[in-house]
């Protein structure tokens, strides 16, 4: 049995061998066909489809050649290729991205407490309040103000008010219920 890549092949080749047999003219053969000899350079063979073909003259008189017009010159490239525009710049079809404006900064606020309560006592002028900062202990009562940076406001257990005076801000402290 033959294969039929064979038989495909083997009918490519009659195709081709037919075509080149009875193929297109050439334009000397036309000039000889018709009767007339005129050498092959000035005259074209032109056939149409499905009818014979025919001989065209091309006499030096009828032909004419322009003369070539000098191209605009092309733009600028920008000297960084990359640059926007550059036939080399990267495109992208993602959206561009939203610019956000930075939120403004928080507006200062007072350190935490830096001290522990050590404990309290009633006197007859009122509350006061052992506090400990690191290795200092302070006695405080209202108004008493601590190295400059606080004074006590209230003393009324389970709270007492200290206001930290370069921002005028209040903070309380958690001193203990009343005994």
């Amino acid at each position: 049995m033959i294969p039929a890549r064979h038989i495909g092949l083997g009918i490519a080749l009659v195709a081709a061998a037919a075509l080149a047999w009875w193929g297109p003219v050439e334009p000397d053969e036309v000039a000889q066909h018709e009767g007339r000899a005129e050498p092959a350079d000035e005259r074209l063979a032109i056939r149409a489809p499905g009818g014979p073909a025919r001989a065209v003259s091309a006499a030096a008189g009828d032909v004419t050649v322009e003369s070539i017009r000098p191209r605009k010159a092309p733009p600028p490239l920008p000297e960084d290729p990359t640059s926007v525009g550059g036939p080399f710049a990267a495109r992208t079809w993602d959206p561009p991205p939203v610019v956000v404006a930075p939120a403004p900064p928080p507006p200062p606020m007072a350190p935490p407490l830096p001290f522990t309560v050590i404990g309290k006592k009633l006197d007859a002028g009122g509350w006061e309040v052992y506090l400990a900062q690191g290795d200092q202990v302070h006695v405080v009562r209202p108004e008493t103000v601590i190295d400059g940076t606080y004074r006590v406001g209230s003393i009324r257990p389970p709270t007492m008010s200290l206001t930290y005076l370069p921002l005028q801000q209040v903070q309380h402290l958690s001193i203990g219920a009343p005994e």
